[in-house]
C-alpha cells in the first residue's frame, strides 16, 4: 500500500489488489484507446459513422429545403465527429464513408451541383456546405495554431516540444514545412499531420 496525493487533495490510500485493468482497449471521455492503431481507428470511427447514418436517415423523409439539409449536416451530423477528428488520428476510409453519406443533400442521388461549388462562400455562389475531409484538416491545423501561440499555456505542448525538438521545434511551423526525410523520422507526421489518414 502506498500513499498518493492527487491534484492537491488530502493523501489517499491506494492499493492495486482490487483494481481491474482493461485488456487491450479502454474508453475514456468518449474516445477508445487501443494498443493496436488500426483497432483504435475502427472503434472510434465506426461508431460515429453509424450515428451519422442514423441521424441522416431520421431526417431523410422530412421535406427539407437545401439550406435546411445543410443545417442538419453541420449541426447534427458533423457534430458527432468533431471531438474524434480533433483528438485522434484520422481514418480516410471512414471520412470517405461520411462524405458518401452527405449525399443526403441530394436525396442520396449524385451531386446535382459540384461539391466544390456548394462549399464555396455565399458571395462566391456557394452555400457553405461542409466538406468533411477539409474540415478534418482544419481541425488538425487548429492544434498547430494553438501550439505556436504564446497565449496557450497547456501542458500537452510539452509532448509536441519533445517530438519536434529533433526537427527544430516551433520554428518548423514558423519558417516552413518539415522536410520529407525529417517527417519520416518522427512520429509527428503519422499522428498529427493534417494530411495523414
Amino acid at each position: 500500500m502506498k500513499k498518493l496525493k492527487l491534484f492537491g487533495s488530502a493523501p489517499t490510500i491506494c492499493s492495486d489488489k482490487n483494481r481491474k485493468w482493461a485488456d487491450g482497449k479502454v474508453k475514456a471521455l468518449g474516445v477508445w484507446f487501443c494498443i493496436d492503431c488500426e483497432e483504435r481507428k475502427k472503434k472510434n470511427y465506426e461508431e460515429q459513422v453509424h450515428k451519422i447514418e442514423d441521424i441522416l436517415n431520421n431526417w431523410r423523409n422530412k421535406r427539407l429545403t437545401l439550406i435546411s439539409k445543410i443545417a442538419v449536416i453541420k449541426a447534427l451530423a458533423a457534430s458527432q465527429v468533431v471531438f474524434i477528428l480533433s483528438s485522434t488520428t484520422s481514418c480516410l476510409k471512414s471520412l470517405k464513408e461520411i462524405s458518401n453519406l452527405l449525399k443526403f443533400l441530394w436525396d442520396n442521388k449524385g451531386d446535382k451541383i459540384e461539391r466544390t461549388e456548394m462549399i464555396a462562400d455565399y458571395q462566391d455562389g456557394g452555400q457553405k456546405m461542409l466538406e468533411i475531409i477539409e474540415f478534418n484538416k482544419a481541425l488538425k491545423i487548429s492544434w498547430i495554431l494553438k501550439y505556436i501561440s504564446n497565449d496557450c499555456k497547456s501542458k500537452w505542448k510539452r509532448f509536441f516540444d519533445f517530438h519536434l525538438s529533433k526537427v527544430g521545434g516551433k520554428l518548423v511551423f514558423m519558417i516552413g514545412n518539415v522536410a520529407p526525410k525529417d517527417a519520416k523520422s518522427t512520429q509527428f507526421k503519422r499522428l498529427f499531420h493534417p494530411g495523414t489518414y
